[in-house]
């Protein structure tokens, strides 16, 4: 009989130390997911901001060839009123 009831509370003990355990890890996944969260967030920032920095640099691209072109458009223009 007191075999009995010590392997029950040791059984006990077993199942409320698993219980405990199981919790532990319910709460590390817990914040293991809000963390993957967070980091998904940031990420997506950052690639949104690459993308801006890309239509920035084209525009910027594209003005400086303006630019260049408007520049050689003036020289051509001042070079045919010296003629």
């Amino acid at each position: 009989m007191r075999d009995q009831l010590a392997s029950s509370k040791d059984k006990d003990a077993k199942i409320k130390k698993l219980e405990a355990d199981v919790q532990t890890m319910r709460d590390q996944l817990a914040s293991s997911k809000a963390s993957y969260s967070e980091k998904e967030r940031e990420l997506k920032a950052v690639l949104d901001q690459l993308e801006e920095e890309k239509a920035t640099s084209a525009n910027l691209r594209y003005e400086t060839e303006q630019s260049g072109e408007e520049q050689k458009d003036m020289l051509l223009e001042l070079e045919g009123f010296r003629e």
